[in-house]
């Protein structure tokens, strides 16, 4: 019975390990995509644009939170960072709407 606890705590660090490695991965792509709609909303400044680009630095904020939260291993943190997530996909939607592609024909 020990041994298939200290199995399963082990298979457990193992997977924290790579989940601390998809967020630093998942940090750096956003950062590049944020990067590159600053320079896009700054050629052509529009409310389109800019909620594109609220969109993605609220999610790129989010998942610096989240990965401070497994590190941390702290609850409330993680809640904090999937509230600000969800506050992008928010802005990713009201651009999708406002744009008129998605919708009634």
């Amino acid at each position: 019975m020990l041994a298939a606890a200290t199995t399963r705590i082990i298979d457990l660090v193992g997977l924290y390990k790579y989940a601390i490695a998809s967020y630093f991965v998942v940090l750096i792509l956003l950062a590049f995509i944020v990067f590159e709609g600053i320079l896009i909303h700054s050629k052509t400044a529009s409310r389109f644009s800019l909620l594109v680009l609220l969109a993605f630095v609220l999610i790129l904020v989010a998942h610096g939170v989240l990965l401070v939260s497994v590190l941390e291993l702290a609850g409330n943190v993680f809640l904090v960072g999937a509230a600000v997530q969800f506050l992008g996909f928010i802005s990713l939607l009201v651009f999708l709407l406002r744009s008129g592609r998605v919708g009634p024909a």
